[in-house]
């Protein structure tokens, strides 16, 4: 670098020696050692000027003269185009976007009217950024800009962003795009469902990028990326269901979290269904000791309820108890999932406390097999109506009937409630054979 510089001081030491020539010359190299350092010429538009200047292009003034403005129609309307980094733009002089604008140099005769296809750039790293509208500007010969919202048309159902009337003729105009970014707004709803199916308000506490709020709403700022969770009481409720789904919830410690969402991706309101912790009463029976997971033994008289306390969907509860209890078999509050001897020489049995918000309408109408009928039942009864199962429920099926010479395939003939895709198919898949 050095040396260069000592190469371009010697030089120009030389050129100043030599008169007013040597003087003219070392401007010149001065002017183009800076425009080398400046980086001008990596510019496209001062790339663009050069090329027009070699063209001859330019007028004394150094403004661009295209060759055919002496050929420009005085009947004609001048329209320049705007560009908006955020939006990509193609214009169109007919309905059916099939003629497209030269952008370039557009002088367009009355009638040939203005449409465009507009859409986001992929550069625009937001998903709350919109197209607002078109500007139309007028330039008046002094150089006034007038805006002239009086020549807007309905873009949006038409694509028609200017009609070029007679009364237009002989007068410049700019169309300028406009978008604009919009504050994220996100509603927030959390409420707990009763056994009734209602819902009711509650008063949780939503985190937004570790901000607590109470409000319905929030507004968060377009280009950021947001993680928003959940707090509520974990000793009166528990968590059912979320929009959108979330991807931890714990019922111990009252906590649930959403995904991180970026900023590109779409906006949607936040909803959170929860659950007061319940008691079931199961009627015994018969006189009997029973112990409830795991706790003190209790004794009940025939015919009295024996409860399980603060229990929520989902929870398996075991129960241990001195004598057989079969009408657990077919109790509609709880779904027996497993029993066994103890080798106390007592009964121990595992229900599942069922989801009442999950459930299958299973109508035995809905089937029909070849070579003979099913008879189906639950809870211990022949089914004849359809009715509402909770998942892990189970439909027993006997043969009814049977044309000679086929009978009732398989060995264990009943149905697990699951999904209702995978439910229907277990079901369709009864047969006869020969």
């Amino acid at each position: 670098m050095k040396r260069a510089a000592l190469l371009i001081s010697s030089l120009l030491f030389v050129l100043l020696l030599s008169g007013c020539t040597g003087v003219e010359k070392a401007n010149e190299i001065i002017v183009e050692q800076m425009q080398v350092k400046s980086g001008i010429d990596s510019i496209p538009e001062y790339k663009r000027y050069q090329e027009y200047k070699a063209d001859g292009k330019l007028d004394e003034a150094g403004q661009y003269t295209s060759e055919s403005d002496s050929e420009v129609d005085p009947n004609s309307i001048h329209v320049s185009f705007a560009s908006n980094s955020n939006l990509e733009i193609s214009y169109y002089s007919d309905s059916e976007f099939k003629k497209a604008i030269d952008i370039e140099d557009y002088y367009a005769k009355p009638k040939e009217d203005i449409f465009a296809k507009v859409s986001i750039s992929d550069s625009v790293h937001t998903s709350e950024y919109e197209f607002s509208e078109f500007r139309i500007i007028e330039y008046k010969e002094n150089g006034e800009r007038k805006e002239r919202d009086d020549l807007k048309c309905d873009f949006k159902n038409s694509g028609l962003v200017m009609r070029l009337t007679k009364d237009l003729v002989g007068k410049r105009f700019s169309i300028e795009p406009v978008g604009q970014f919009r504050m994220r707004k996100i509603n927030l709803n959390d409420y707990y469902t009763d056994e009734a199916g209602s819902k009711n308000e509650i008063e949780g506490t939503w985190s937004i990028n570790d901000k607590d709020t109470q409000d319905e709403s929030i507004e968060l700022n377009p280009i950021s990326s947001y993680i928003i969770s959940y707090k509520f009481d974990s000793n009166e409720f528990f968590f059912l269901n979320s929009s959108p789904t979330c991807y931890y919830s714990n019922n111990e410690d009252g906590v649930v979290v959403f995904d991180q969402r970026n900023a590109i991706e779409s906006t949607e309101d936040y909803e959170i269904e929860l659950h007061k912790y319940f008691d079931l009463f199961l009627v015994t029976d018969r006189d009997r000791k029973v112990v409830i997971n795991g706790q003190d033994e209790l004794s009940f008289k025939a015919n009295t309820e024996v409860p399980l306390q603060k229990l929520k969907y989902g929870d398996r509860v075991v129960i241990e108890t001195d004598k057989e209890w079969p009408t657990l078999e077919n109790n509609k509050d709880v779904i027996l999932q497993h029993h066994e001897r103890t080798p106390e020489q007592g009964y121990r049995y595992t229900v599942l406390i069922p989801d009442k918000n999950q459930t299958f309408l299973f109508d035995p109408d809905d089937y029909t097999y070849e070579h003979g009928t099913i008879e189906f039942s639950c809870f211990g009864s022949i089914v004849t109506n359809a009715i509402p199962l909770e998942k892990g429920r189970k439909i027993v099926y006997g043969e009814k009937s049977a044309e000679e010479g086929y009978w009732l395939s398989g060995d264990d003939h009943f149905v697990i409630v699951t999904d209702e895709e995978e439910t229907r198919k277990n079901l369709e898949a009864i047969h006869f054979t020969p």
